[in-house]
């Protein structure tokens, strides 16, 4: 599949991580933009427009979770329609059981395959 001038907002604070899903996605051709912290995505996101989609990983520092990375985004109106997709090491089970109760999230696993 091609991501050529797809525009995606990663949300990691694992250097790794990022080095590993931008390399995947830039090679595809997606434009990657990003926010490591997470304390103001939705502003981020803002400045960023347009944005396709947006990755975020669960488990951020400063007690961010992506979860709160979610409503920081669907509480912007003009970011309303952006699909987010949770990425994270978590245990699949306590993630899904999470994700359940929050409408128009989607998860993906941290196994980063071509």
């Amino acid at each position: 599949m091609s991501l050529k001038n797809k525009h995606i907002f990663i949300v990691e604070d694992n250097v790794g991580n990022l080095a590993v899903a931008s390399v995947y996605l830039e090679q595809d051709g997606a434009r990657i933009k990003v926010e490591r912290r997470g304390l103001k995505t939705a502003q981020a996101i803002l400045r960023s427009l347009p944005i396709d989609i947006v990755l975020t990983d669960l488990m951020l520092p400063n007690s961010v979770s992506g979860f709160d990375i979610f409503d920081q985004i669907r509480a912007v109106p003009e970011l309303a329609t952006i699909p987010i997709v949770a990425v994270s090491a978590a245990d699949p089970p306590i993630v899904m059981s999470c994700i359940l109760t929050t409408s128009n999230l989607f998860w993906r696993g941290k196994q980063w395959h071509k």
